[in-house]
Parts: structure tokens; sequence; C-alpha cells
């Protein structure tokens, strides 16, 4: 059945093709670009250290067209905001946890509800780990809800101006935001009166800081400029948060010094144990980069996404970046060193993955399904785009 379905999806992707779609797209790139030059600032002693500095958080010049409330039944304005932003990450994180504990929705509730949600009713949030494949997948989130009904929560214009994340004169957020929050950001506490879909995407760690090397490398700002000359092996070495941990850490919602403090504090049993509480209980579900396509068809299942098809984005160029093959075994074994909690992390999302795709009935021949019909796609997509620059020669 589900075949047949796919199918249908096909016919519909191609008659719903649509250009407009690309400055949705800039939108994105545009935030996604901002928060990759956030960990990027240079200390004030320059030379080649750098530090992180804290995600920017809501502004505090918001104008509120109506009251409204944090999950702990504040009212949200200037003063609690400046509250918020005043706690430790860890106590940030805590609470948050805890709201989602209470108003997720769950893997097994997903699974066994078996109707497809429409974007009334439920918060859909997906967590931008930065180079784990989110582009792509924020394209096919955008294809699969209204426009009005979605945001960025890093896009530049949302930073400045809080109050985009709501619909004039109502009093909860849009229902479809996307962006690189951590699990510590106010955005959390601004979820409430409807049931939350969490959901993230995950990649090998040594593979995802290699790309984010190879990402910041191709940049042309101040800060990228300031590494463009250092070799990858000098890099990893730089006290930034994506070289890390970065994976693990943005999922606990720490950053930088409380981050240290809770890696410090804490033996490695207990903090592998919150990490995977946190991603079984904390997220509806999620998916692994390279095994992308399986995330896509298991989301098409569960959330009723009949725009599945898509074109890879945020491709570095292969002939100018640094790849895993061409690293030596000690710079494998440095990244690997330094970034202990994201393989753990990793290993559990890997097994758990498997179990959830065989639990769903995502064969190799649904695959080999899905993969043929998204070819075909691409070459009918390049083609039209092809024919459309000819006709305005």
């Amino acid at each position: 059945m589900f075949l047949l379905s796919l199918f249908a999806r096909f016919i519909r992707a191609i008659k719903l093709f649509r250009t407009a779609l690309a400055d949705t797209n800039y939108a994105f790139m545009v935030a996604d670009e901002q928060v990759i030059e956030e960990d990027l600032k240079l200390t004030a002693s320059g030379s080649n250290k750098f530090e992180e500095e804290k995600d920017e958080e809501l502004s505090l010049t918001c104008q509120w067209q109506s009251r409204r409330y944090l999950a702990n039944g504040q009212l949200l304005n200037d003063k609690s905001i400046r509250e918020w932003r005043s706690l430790k990450d860890t106590e940030k994180s805590q609470r948050n946890l805890e709201h989602l504990r209470k108003n997720i929705l769950s893997w097994d509730t997903l699974v066994d509800q078996k109707v497809q949600l429409g974007v009334n009713g439920y918060y859909y949030v997906f967590l931008h780990v930065p180079k784990a494949g989110g582009t792509t997948l924020k394209d096919i989130i955008a294809k699969n809800y209204p426009p009005q009904h979605c945001i960025h929560s890093h896009a530049p214009e949302t930073i400045k101006n809080a109050a985009m994340l709501f619909r004039w004169g109502k009093s909860i957020p849009l229902n479809v935001i996307m962006g690189h929050q951590h699990l510590s950001s106010l955005l959390y506490q601004l979820l409430v009166e409807r049931p939350i879909i969490h959901f993230t995407m995950l990649r090998e760690p040594a593979k995802r800081i290699i790309s984010h090397y190879n990402f910041i490398k191709r940049g042309s700002s101040p800060s990228r400029e300031k590494i463009r000359d250092l070799a990858f092996e000098d890099y990893i070495q730089l006290d930034i948060a994506e070289v890390n941990n970065g994976q693990a850490m943005r999922l606990l919602g720490l950053r930088g010094k409380s981050g240290v403090e809770y890696l410090n504090t804490r033996d490695r049993a207990e903090v592998i144990a919150d990490l995977h509480e946190v991603l079984e209980q904390s997220f509806t579900f999620f998916g692994l980069l390279e095994k992308f396509d399986e995330f896509i068809i298991m989301a098409s299942k569960l959330l009723g996404w009949s725009e599945i098809f898509y074109t890879r984005r945020n491709v570095s160029d292969s002939s100018q970046r640094v790849s895993f093959n061409n690293l030596s075994k000690e710079t494998i074994s440095l990244i690997y060193e330094k970034n202990w909690l994201d393989i753990e992390l990793y290993r559990f999302a890997q097994e758990l993955f498997q179990q959830r795709c065989e639990a769903m009935g995502i064969t190799d021949q649904v695959l080999g399904t899905y993969r043929q019909l998204t070819q075909d796609y691409r070459h009918l997509m390049a083609a039209s785009v092809f024919e459309e620059f000819e006709e305005n020669l």
C-alpha cells in the first residue's frame, strides 16, 4: 500500500513544482550563516584561539499584540525574558525538559495514532543540528505545511523581534518552528496549549565536524577569514562548540562553561544515561543523516507528509574540501577523543533508529522504490530548470 502511495506522491510532486520555494530556501540559508558566525567570534587575545558566544535569545524590545504566557504561567514580557536569561543553562534545560516530557507527543503515541496530522492542533519543532542534513530537511518541511504556519527561530528578523513567532493577535506561537536552538532556549517555554511533535537529525560525529570545517572555510566574512589558513588538524583543537561534543551539548541544552562544568562534575555513565533519556523522552522521533531517506519515509508515514522528494542542499564543493578518508589515524583519534559523548550518542541513536525502522516496515523494497523515484524527480527538476533558463535567454 505504501509503495502505491509513493507513486501518487511522486506525480503530485511533479505537478506542484514551484520555483517560488527559492525565496524560502534563501531565508533559511541566511539564518544558517548567522548561526555559524556566532560560533566564530575571536577572543580579545586574538591569535588562533576562539571561544563560542552565547546563542542570541529573543529580543527584549518586542511589541506584544496580546497577553502571552510562559509554560509556568508567568506573563511573557521584557521582565520575564530578562529573568529567564539570568538563569544558568542547567536550570533552563531542566525546566524545558520537564515541560517537554509533560507535553510531547511520544513516539509510541504517534505510532499508535496512525492518522495524518493536520497543521493545527500541534507544534512541529525541528531542532536543527548544524551540518547534519537540516537544510535539505527544512526544504521538505516547508513544502508540507502552509507558509503562513512556518517560521525559522534563528532567522535575523525573529531574533530582533520575538513577536514574529506569533500570529497577529494570537496568544500561542506559529505551529511549525525550525531552528538551531539548544534545549535551553526560551522558545520551548512559549510552546503552550498544544502537544509538541519534537524532532531532530544527527550525524556521524567525525564527518559532521569535517563538514562544519569545510562549510566555514568557504565563507567570506571577517570571522571566517581568521581561520582560512588553519589546517584541519589545528581547527579541531579550537575551543568552539561544534568540535567539542556539539550534538550532545545542543540536545542537553548546555553551552560553554555550563557544558564543561556538567561533564566535569558527573561520571560518564551518568552523563550517557542523561543523554539517552533526552533522545528517547524529549524527542518524538529523530533521524540520521546517513539514513536520511529512511527518515523521510518514516516522517511521511507518521506525519502524513506528501511532498517527500528532494534535491540536496548546502553541500560543499568536493574538489576543495577535507574528507574523512584523507585524514590520518592520529587526527581521527583526536576527534573521537574530544567528542566521546557525541560518539556514544550516535551509537545509541543508530540502534534505536534501526529498531524503529523495522517496526515501521521500512523495507529494502520500499527504500529502493523511494530512491528511484527521488532520482527521477531530480532529473525532471534539473530539466525543468534548464528549459526555463533557455526560455529566458
